[in-house]
């Protein structure tokens, strides 16, 4: 199936009456219109939930609120960084799990969990575990993990990075994705010793002096 493009507002808008009131299906009046189904149906949707009939999505109006607090959000996180030089909910940056169970936790009254989750593009259950103080199977075997990282980073003089630190584990018996190892010695602050001095370079060729 072909992605969705972009269409004239006038048109979309003819497809939301068409679908809604002469309730034919989404599939038939986007063969007449042209439209993308999946375009069509999100439309439709939204249509629904701004005339109260679907509750499970948010109307335009509510994500619009969204949108203000997250910019009002940023324009405060702007404003912090020029004191401590940290962001939250920063432009074109994914939230962090902390900053996203505090948003949630202020606004979760008004618009509900899921909706705002949605609109994030973040997992509600995790949220949900989060709030629980369950920890997830991940988490708990990235402890483990952690652990054995520890011991044999000092077992081998503390000087492995991750690439032996991650070949070390393997030959340990420990099947484990490179990039998992090197996160978790860049979030923890475990590092390899690094080499002193400059690296050597082989000599290149003698120059003879140009003849007068």
């Amino acid at each position: 199936m072909s992605r969705p493009r972009k269409y004239r507002e006038e048109l979309l808008e003819r497809g939301v009456r068409l679908a809604l009131e002469s309730e034919r299906p989404i599939a038939h009046v986007v063969a007449d219109l042209g439209i993308h189904p999946e375009t069509l149906r999100k439309r439709v949707g939204q249509a629904k939930a701004d005339a109260g009939g679907r509750s499970d999505l948010l109307t335009t109006q509510e994500r619009e609120e969204i949108r203000q607090l997250r910019r009002e959000n940023r324009a405060a996180a702007r404003e912090r960084d020029l004191e401590v030089g940290v962001g939250v909910f920063c432009q074109g940056a994914q939230p962090g799990p902390t900053e996203v169970s505090r948003y949630v936790n202020e606004h979760h009254g008004r618009f509900g969990v899921e909706p705002i989750c949605r609109t994030l593009g973040v997992s509600a259950s995790a949220y949900y575990e989060r709030a629980s103080g369950r920890r997830s199977a991940r988490a708990l075997e990235d402890q483990r993990l952690l652990e054995r990282i520890r011991e044999l980073h000092g077992s081998n003089y503390y000087a492995y990075g991750y690439r032996r630190m991650w070949k070390t584990l393997q030959r340990a018996g420990e099947q484990v994705p490179r990039c998992r190892v090197q996160r978790l010695m860049r979030d923890n602050g475990i590092q390899g010793a690094k080499r002193r001095g400059k690296p050597w370079r082989r000599p290149g060729p003698t120059r003879r002096p140009a003849a007068p």
